[in-house]
């Protein structure tokens, strides 16, 4: 029998050499893919970091805020476009600087011991304080400051960021200006309560002392200088008000020629400059507030002599304007006095003139002897208040002439001119209230020398109660001055009020030392019909009586 074992055998089978190629190429082609990928996310990745480095370089380029980083000696490694646009610098000139090198001599001092003992102890937040731009100005900084360490722990640098906070000191800075004229203001006004008050003494005296003299007599001379110094104090009172709070004006009818020639003539005094005047006769009557307009015209006057400082000469006009003759449509609906002041100064610029009523603009010098930049500010302020306008138009080099137009009165009543030389006594009935003795006293001597009957009170409830007895007993007062602050008493304007309750015929007349109060403007809707502000002379107190006792009822 044969041997037929191997004939059961599965025969082998050897790959073929394409196989294997086959699976390389396919591995190969896997792994090109795979870099592909790669290479795809890659691109991915570095576009979006392009774009990462994009935003961030324009964040911080276009950052209003201040970004820089030092060294440890303080020197610039880098900075952004912030700094060229807040300091003024270029960036290149920053670069060669240290933050101190940029500040004040004191400052960079301060600061350096500041940050001395505060880095070490880690980040600074909130850090205020000053560098000096190229054209020497302040810039008020708020500066976060992170040290950089090395591995070792040591400070190697700073970092950080500064946000300009200028305008935010200057408001603040603007605010306590208004808090502390606020606070002048309530100071100034009872300064000037009591100050008028001693000023209606002193001023009632000299009056009654000078019609007791002829007018020859050596001391009248005397007594007619220590008037006008009266006068002039009163006026200060008046200015001090105006400037600390604005005041509202405590508005006469008044003639303005004698006002504009006193006021311009005073302010002018002792200088070497020259004044001519064209005042038309009749100019219409204005209803303003005399102390407040002397303040106006003497500002702009005092302003003309300091551009003038080797002399010069001014010309003062004034001259009546019809509604229909005036160019600006909105002063069409009155007549008014157009006022202009002319001087032959340095000028001001075309880039100035439309800025020189703004708050703290000024050409001068900002020392003690030099303007504030407040002066025709307040100009402005009083004129506007008066219903009137200012302007000014200006020629560089040759002349300024400021513009001023005030409105007709409206209350055609004039004062009587000259009324105190009382020939026949009056037998009408005064009753004056005051809670000052010496006020009391001057003023009812004035009246008993103007004609009058007077009776004294010195609260609003000892005139009520004098006024009801006078009624029971069949008198009548034909007037009743009331004082509008009694201190711890009835004063005028409730007394005016009960008044009215017992008799609505009583003719009131408000007095008062506190010029620019409320209840002073707007003394017909608090009962009275005539007002009138201490200190005040015997042709006003004349004047006033006069137009309430003559009224018809």
């Amino acid at each position: 029998m044969s041997n037929n074992s191997n004939s059961h055998q599965h025969p082998v089978t050897l790959p073929e050499a394409g196989e294997g190629l086959h699976v390389e190429l396919e591995l190969l082609r896997q792994r090109v893919a795979e870099l592909e990928q790669c290479q795809t996310e890659n691109a991915e990745l570095e576009k979006r970091s392009r774009l990462s480095e994009d935003h961030y370089r324009n964040l911080v380029e276009n950052s209003q805020d201040l970004m820089f980083l030092c060294d440890q000696y303080g020197r610039f490694i880098f900075v952004n476009k912030a700094w060229e646009q807040v300091l003024g610098f270029t960036l290149d000139e920053v670069m060669r600087h240290r933050i101190s090198d940029l500040q004040s001599p004191d400052v960079a001092q301060r600061d350096m011991i500041f940050f001395s003992n505060r880095l070490l102890n880690g980040p600074i937040n909130g850090f205020e304080t000053t560098l000096i731009s190229r054209t020497g100005t302040t810039v008020h900084l708020s500066f976060n400051i992170i040290p950089l360490r090395d591995s070792e722990g040591s400070v190697t640098g700073i970092q950080g960021t500064a946000h300009n906070i200028s305008d935010r000191k200057k408001m603040e800075a603007e605010y306590l200006r208004i808090q502390k004229l606020e606070s002048i203001g309530t100071l100034a006004g009872g300064i000037a309560h009591d100050f008028n008050n001693l000023l209606q003494a002193i001023l009632g005296n000299i009056q009654l002392a000078k019609r007791a003299l002829k007018p020859d007599d050596k001391s009248f001379g005397w007594l007619t200088s220590a008037e006008k110094a009266s006068d002039l104090a009163k006026d200060l009172s008046y200015r001090l008000l105006t400037f600390a709070k604005g005041g509202e004006p405590f508005k006469q009818v008044t003639a303005i020629t004698k006002l504009l020639r006193e006021t311009v003539q005073l302010a002018l005094s002792g200088s070497n400059i020259s004044v001519e005047f064209f005042l038309d006769e009749n100019l219409y009557p204005l209803e303003i507030d005399e102390g407040q307009m002397k303040q106006v015209i003497s500002n702009i006057v005092i302003n003309a002599k300091e551009v003038m400082p080797k002399g010069g000469h001014l010309t003062i006009n004034a001259h009546n304007v019809l509604a229909h003759e005036l160019v600006n449509p909105s002063l069409r609906d009155r007549n008014y006095v157009h006022i202009s002041i002319e001087d032959q100064g340095i000028g001001i610029t075309p880039k100035n003139i439309s800025r020189v009523f703004d708050p703290y603009f000024t050409t001068k010098g900002m020392g003690s002897e030099k303007g504030k930049g407040l002066g025709l500010t307040i100009c402005h302020s009083i004129i506007t208040k008066h219903d009137g306008i200012i302007s000014i138009d200006s020629i560089p080099g040759v002349k300024t002439v400021v513009h001023i137009y005030l409105p007709e009165a409206d209350n055609l009543y004039q004062p009587m001119q000259n009324f105190p030389a009382i020939t026949e006594p009056r037998k009408e009935r005064i009753l004056l209230m005051d809670d000052e003795d010496f006020v009391r006293s001057v003023t009812s001597e004035m009246l008993e020398q103007l004609g009058y009957e007077v009776q004294l009170a010195s609260n609003g409830d000892e005139a009520i109660e004098t006024y009801c007895k006078s009624l029971e007993e069949g008198k009548s007062f034909d007037a009743v001055i009331l004082d509008l602050t009694i201190p711890g008493g009835t004063g005028g304007d409730e007394a005016i009020l009960r008044l009215l309750d017992i008799d609505p015929n009583v003719k009131g007349i408000l007095s008062s030392g506190y010029a620019d109060n409320n209840v002073m403007n707007d003394f017909r809707e608090f009962g009275f019909q005539g007002v009138i502000a201490k200190p005040f002379n015997f042709e006003e107190l004349a004047n006033v009586v006069a137009s309430i006792v003559r009224r018809p009822s």
